[in-house]
């Protein structure tokens, strides 16, 4: 399971790529080899993004979870103690 400071990591992790590519992206270079090296992060960063969602998806999946057997507990709860 993910928990929020592993989110955390993977966000802060997509903006230092993200800042890479823009800094990659102003020093030119070689043409081809600069849109080779563009091409090549973005893939990265849509992984990333794609892994981050499927995190994210993951841990809310966890927390309705939760919240449908809390209650659940309420329910039964208030139903022993007003029967």
């Amino acid at each position: 399971m993910v928990d929020i400071m592993d989110l955390e990591g993977m966000v802060a992790t997509m903006v230092v790529v993200l800042v890479i590519v823009v800094e990659e992206v102003t020093v030119v270079v070689d043409q081809e080899d600069m849109e080779t090296k563009v091409v090549d992060m973005v893939a990265v960063v849509e992984d990333m993004m794609v892994t981050m969602k499927e995190e994210i998806l993951e841990v809310t999946m966890v927390v309705v979870e939760t919240i449908m057997i809390l209650e659940i507990i309420v329910d039964n709860s208030s139903q022993i103690m007003d029967p």
